[in-house]
């Protein structure tokens, strides 16, 4: 970098305190630092930014040396947050605004920059803020009233955005928090009767698992006429005639219709096996002779129980 004084780079810590000297080297110092300014703005005019920020920076540092501060300083680090913002880095520029604030609180282009950059951020709360914090300040101001207004629009978006989620997320817990109706409780003890007595051996198979299950799943339909288990579940007893019961395929297919109607693609897959059966029985028995096929002839599609 290069362009900038040097007269009072002999001073890195400062000026002296006291003697003859201090008042010139104040001076130089100052010069020091708005040549750093001025060369900052020059470079900032020609489109070079990065070069821009350096300058700021250097004078910046130089001020902190000399202990140049007030508006001077308050002004360099808004040049360079005005820097900052043309090359994307609002968080920087944020920054910068607020600490040109701290140095000068009445820096109109400082509440601006920094309300803007925190709009820029997503973050309509801070410049809400800061542009009631510039017109309590300064007085009214058009431009930061405007600010302000728009700030408030996207608060208000954002409330609404907040409270459509949170609506959609309560929606979403309700639907998975709603308590099992009576008939889907019914149907759930029987359907476990069911698998109980489905996994035990033939030989110590208790039928009266599936009379309780029978009745379960009658209540449960008692209920809900279209409670799906319970239509299935009481199907499968009554196709395959478990626990003692007579088959009675006919009605199984009946109350398979009535699930399937609802949606159920379990029962529609039920009544394809049972339509694969029947036509199995049937091949058989057209392929026995007639004396054999009559006296092999089965009560039903299913398998058939017997107690």
């Amino acid at each position: 970098m290069t362009g900038a004084p040097t007269a009072a780079e002999g001073y890195a810590s400062g000026p002296p305190k006291v003697g003859p000297e201090a008042a010139e080297v104040k001076r130089l110092c100052e010069e020091r630092v708005a040549t750093w300014k001025s060369d900052g703005n020059a470079r900032l005019t020609e489109g070079d930014v990065s070069g821009a920020v350096e300058c700021y920076s250097r004078g910046i540092d130089a001020a902190k040396e000399a202990g140049v501060e007030g508006k001077l300083l308050s002004q360099l680090y808004l040049n360079r947050a005005q820097a900052q913002a043309r090359i994307g880095k609002q968080a920087e520029a944020l920054q910068d605004s607020e600490f040109a604030l701290e140095h000068d609180q009445l820096n109109g282009r400082a509440y601006w920059r920094a309300a803007t950059a925190a709009l820029g951020l997503n973050r309509p709360d801070t410049a809400a803020a800061l542009c009631m914090r510039g017109i309590k300040v300064l007085g009214d101001s058009d431009t930061l009233s405007s600010l302000l207004e728009e700030a408030k629009q996207k608060l208000e978006e954002a409330k609404r955005s907040q409270e459509d989620t949170q609506r959609a997320a309560s929606s979403q817990v309700e639907a998975e928090e709603v308590e099992p109706t009576i008939a889907s409780e019914l149907s759930e003890r029987a359907a476990a009767l069911l698998r109980a007595y489905r996994d035990q051996d033939e030989a110590v198979r208790q039928f009266e698992n599936i009379r309780r299950a029978v009745k379960l799943f009658q209540a449960s339909l008692q209920e809900d006429s279209n409670n799906e288990e319970a239509l299935l579940g009481l199907g499968e007893i009554l196709d395959e005639g478990l626990g003692g019961l007579e088959p009675d395929p006919d009605a199984a297919r009946v109350l398979w219709m009535q699930a399937a109607t609802t949606g159920s693609q379990r029962a529609q897959l039920k009544m394809c096996v049972q339509a694969l059966g029947r036509y199995a029985c049937a091949a058989r028995r057209a392929a026995l002779p007639t004396s054999a096929a009559e006296g092999s002839k089965p009560g039903h599609a299913g398998t058939g129980e017997r107690s």
